[in-house]
Order: C-alpha cells, then structure tokens, then sequence
C-alpha cells in the first residue's frame, strides 16, 4: 500500500477502465488527491480520483499567424493556448510544400517549462531556406493519446516583407 503525498505521484492503473463515454482505456492517469491511499490500483478510504481516459482537443494557436514572413536573425515566438489536459507538446517546423522535415522538432516539452497562465510559448532564432511553404505546428498529449496537429503556413525570406 502507498499513501500519494503529492500530485506529481500519478499512478497508471490497469487492467482496463470503462470511461465514461464507454471507452475502454487500457492504461488511464489516476490522480489521486493529497493523502489519497492506494493499494493494488484501488483507492482506499476517502479518495477523489481524476482519470484521464480522452486525449487533449487540439492546441488553438495564437502567433505568428497564418502569412507572417520571418527574416533571418529575428527571434520568433510561437504561442498558442493552453489545453486542457495536456500533459506535453510537441512542436515542429518543417517546408509544407516538400514535406522536408527540418531541425526544428520539439517533443515532450512539459506545459510547466513553456506556459504561463493561459497560453504556452517558444521563442526561437531560424534559420531556414527562403519558401513561402515553411508551417509550424503544434500538438497536446497526454496518457490516453495525442490530438491532432495544428498547422500555419508561413514565409521565410532573407529579403523581408515584399
């Protein structure tokens, strides 16, 4: 039996949980309250527990909007609003017209590192081939999967704005 002190102690339980909306989550995040004794994957005494059985909605995002051209040197932000149940992000730049992946693929980045308040953030200095076909986007997960992923198509010029 172990007594969870502290709500960074999520425990996955299994076997199966009926969810709500009758699926069947092989491996749901339990959230035990403070204090909240578990023995064998089942609560003790006087336990709330929340169960996350559904992935996070999509991230909405915020900035730079759809057409933003981005120059060299220039520091950007890209933000978008945080989402509800999303225990990590993952972000990712790639060329929308060739498909080519590029350096720029962040996983695993933890909403208490990139958020504050009600929007998330990396700021990053690019450095890209001109294409008026660059995207970013952006998608939240957590234990019972992934959302799907964001997507904004922005320009990528050494000239600038034309």
């Amino acid at each position: 039996m172990s007594t969870l002190n502290d709500a960074a102690n999520d425990r996955v339980v299994s076997p199966a949980i009926q969810c709500s909306d009758g699926k069947i989550a092989s491996a749901c995040r339990v959230r035990p309250n403070l204090g909240c004794t578990l023995e064998h994957g089942s609560a003790v005494g006087l336990c709330q527990l929340t169960v996350v059985c559904t992935p996070p909605l999509m991230p909405v995002k915020v900035s730079p909007p759809e057409g933003t051209v981005v120059t060299p040197g220039t520091v950007v932000i890209f933000a978008w609003d945080t989402t509800f149940q999303a225990e990590t992000y993952d972000f990712h730049i790639f060329n929308a017209q060739t498909s080519a992946i590029d350096q720029y693929m962040l996983t695993g980045l933890k909403p208490a590192e990139i958020c504050s308040g009600d929007t998330c953030s990396i700021s990053l200095k690019l450095s890209l081939p001109d294409s008026e076909r660059h995207a970013w986007r952006v998608r939240a997960l957590n234990n019972a999967g992934q959302s799907a992923w964001t997507r904004s198509i922005f320009t990528f010029s050494s000239k600038g704005a034309q």
